[in-house]
């Protein structure tokens, strides 16, 4: 679930970069390494978005995927926006962090609070991340 997640993540800041779709995502034999990847993504998007304008927010943005859309709806999906997709990306992100801190509990864990609302509370702090290695 988390390489899923990380995955998306980097799609989509390929897509707004509009770098190639086809460069090989990276494999990572444990959590660390994997975590540094996230890391070192979440910080590139980050970058990325303060840039944007507004105009660029609003420009419609087709996905390269959008094959595998159609095959799924059954028809063209409409337009998306730059915009749209970041929302997409936050709300894609929240959905799964709520399945892992689910997997967590269930293996006896106790998984931090991560609703935004509670980020709000205690002050928007920075993120903390474990000692992950960046990625190279």
């Amino acid at each position: 679930m988390l390489f899923h997640l990380h995955v998306v993540q980097q799609a989509f800041l390929r897509t707004w970069r509009e770098e190639p779709r086809d460069t090989p995502y990276p494999t990572f034999d444990d959590t660390p390494s994997l975590g540094g990847w996230g890391r070192t993504t979440c910080g590139e998007m980050e970058s990325h978005v303060a840039a944007l304008t507004d105009a660029e927010l609003t420009r419609p943005m087709p996905v390269p995927w959008v094959e595998h859309v159609m095959t799924r709806l059954g028809r063209p999906p409409g337009t998306t926006t730059v915009g749209d997709t970041l929302v997409h990306v936050a709300l894609h992100t929240a959905y799964h962090r709520g399945q892992i801190n689910t997997r967590l509990r269930e293996l006896g864990g106790a998984p931090p609070l991560v609703d935004y609302i509670s980020s709000i509370w205690f002050g928007r702090p920075e993120a903390e991340w474990p000692d992950f290695p960046p990625a190279t």
